[in-house]
């Protein structure tokens, strides 16, 4: 599979710069995590790197939470995808945080315009990613509800939508 971004983007990601990760970077992770990065990942940070969206590109994106008597489906907006080293950051601090309760291979590599974040799947041969709502978070009781997204990146990117839509 690859990744196919509109114009638009491509030329949004060119306009605002980004940073692409090195193969360094990603073994630092990797070593850091003690978890394979997944292939998708590897490819995105390379090709395109750390890149910001906005209400002009596609960003428009479908998270799935299961809950009892169904499903609820919600849509979010991308803010960002961030560099290996700052995600490896909030990863740090949401593993350390005892309210939130994230599965120990997600790890957080974008952002929603507030403070959820976009989680990807490491050291699995899946690379699913998923949505962490940090407005809707059970702070007291510290459940950590999460949202299924794409089967992984490459779905993710390339499934974006308007902002306006």
């Amino acid at each position: 599979m690859s990744f196919n971004p509109p114009r638009d983007t491509l030329r949004y990601w060119k306009a605002t710069g980004s940073i692409l990760a090195t193969d360094t970077d990603i073994a630092l992770l990797e070593r850091r995590l003690n978890m394979k990065a997944p292939k998708s990942y590897i490819e995105f940070m390379k090709k395109f790197g750390a890149v910001e969206f906005d209400d002009e590109i596609d960003c428009r994106f479908d998270c799935v939470y299961e809950q009892s008597g169904g499903i609820l489906r919600r849509t979010q907006v991308i803010s960002h995808i961030k560099a290996p080293e700052t995600a490896l950051r909030y990863c740090e601090g949401l593993q350390a945080d005892p309210h939130v309760d994230l599965p120990s291979n997600l790890f957080p590599f974008g952002m929603d315009n507030g403070q959820g974040e976009i989680l990807i799947e490491f050291g699995f041969p899946t690379e699913r990613v998923f949505y962490w709502d940090f407005e809707n978070h059970d702070w007291e009781s510290g459940a950590t509800r999460i949202g299924f997204v794409a089967d992984d990146m490459y779905e993710f990117i390339n499934n974006l939508k308007p902002f306006d839509e």
